[in-house]
């Protein structure tokens, strides 16, 4: 998945995204794109859930 953000967030396994109801949804693998925008590549834990994703507010967050 392809997110965009106002803030550089985390990377790697640590780097983890969850959804509204805070259950986790993927982990960070990438940021590229404008400092200001970045782009963020996020590897989904289930794929077929992903679709149900797209429109929704995420939140990327360090979790040890």
């Amino acid at each position: 998945m392809i997110l965009r953000t106002d803030k550089t967030p985390p990377m790697g396994p640590h780097a983890v995204v969850l959804d509204k109801r805070a259950n986790r949804v993927g982990t960070v693998i990438d940021v590229f794109g404008p400092v200001r925008r970045p782009y963020v590549a996020v590897r989904p834990d289930n794929r077929e859930l992903a679709g149900h994703l797209v429109g929704q507010l995420l939140y990327v967050v360090r979790r040890e």
